[in-house]
């Protein structure tokens, strides 16, 4: 054990006891919570310095922290999710309920998965859970024909097992089927585009001609366009965009148009500069250099 050991006291009846514990190795905290509904933040490596607090009259039971950042339990007939906020009054950081699901099911979640189960009685439905705002979303509901009390997926969604409370086996199965079903995004001709991610974005840029266009790599929905003005074609090959990077950060956006020459040579004839958007996107445009006049380029 390292550092020192606090100590409390609580107002509450001798049924109320630890139910479970998480660490989270983001913030190096530790969250302690009680069946009748109190709470701990522990600093790891100050055990004195703690935030006690009641979140909730409801008696807690079977809980999972998700993200580290929320926390889903099962109570009676609900499910109910939870996060830590600011008590704009005491200025404390503590547990505050946030949604609830009117479920009397049994929750399952495994790290590094995206998405919750709750078995119900004649249903299992399936939530996704989303990293920003930690809003659970139906994504899936089957029947409960196994008559199951738990059901568990890994994050590869391969196989699966199911049992009963106070069954003495348990029930192996695997994927039937599996497939990579694909959906066009797109039905232009992309030929000779050119293609660039952002990861820091969530989006990645198309360019084609005279256009950039921005998708959603979440969705892959189109959410922003970019019009690049070319200089006229006086010879065989057309100008076009030939190529598009990003700086370290991926604060600034840089696009050189010109002509795609034989044997893959290039020949740029104007650079364009746009920067990040607080909002996100590349809509702000900075500057425009017209790299054909330049000596060097000639």
């Amino acid at each position: 054990m390292e550092g020192n050991a606090g100590k409390y006291v609580m107002d509450c009846s001798k049924k109320n006891f630890p139910y479970k514990s998480f660490y989270n190795d983001e913030l190096n905290e530790i969250y302690s919570f009680y069946r009748q509904g109190f709470s701990y933040i522990i600093p790891a490596d100050d055990g004195d310095n703690f935030i006690c607090d009641r979140m909730t009259d409801r008696d807690l039971g079977q809980m999972y922290l998700v993200y580290n950042s929320a926390l889903i339990c099962r109570s009676s007939s609900q499910i109910l999710f939870f996060r830590i906020e600011k008590n704009e009054i005491t200025e404390r950081r503590e547990w505050k309920l946030y949604e609830t699901i009117n479920s009397r099911g049994f929750i399952y979640y495994i790290k590094g998965n995206i998405r919750i189960q709750i078995t119900a009685d004649d249903k299992i439905y399936f939530y996704l859970i989303d990293k920003k705002t930690l809003m659970p979303t139906l994504e899936n509901v089957m029947y409960n024909y196994m008559n199951c009390s738990q059901m568990m997926f890994g994050s590869k969604v391969k196989y699966g097992i199911t049992y009963k409370t106070n069954q003495k086996s348990f029930v192996i199965y695997r994927r039937k089927y599996e497939h990579n079903f694909k959906v066009p995004v797109a039905s232009e001709n992309y030929e000779g585009a050119k293609g660039l991610e952002i990861k820091s974005e969530g989006k990645f840029l198309v360019a084609k001609i005279d256009k950039v266009k921005i998708y959603d790599t979440d969705n892959y929905l189109e959410c922003g366009e970019l019009e690049i003005k070319l200089l006229p074609t006086e010879t065989r090959e057309p100008n076009e965009i030939i190529s598009l990077q990003c700086c370290q950060t991926d604060e600034y956006l840089a696009i050189i148009s010109g002509k795609n020459l034989i044997m893959n040579e290039q020949k740029p004839n104007q650079l364009f500069v746009y920067r990040r958007q607080p909002d996100g996107g590349y809509g702000n445009f900075i500057h425009r250099v017209v790299v054909k006049d330049i000596e060097h380029f000639k």
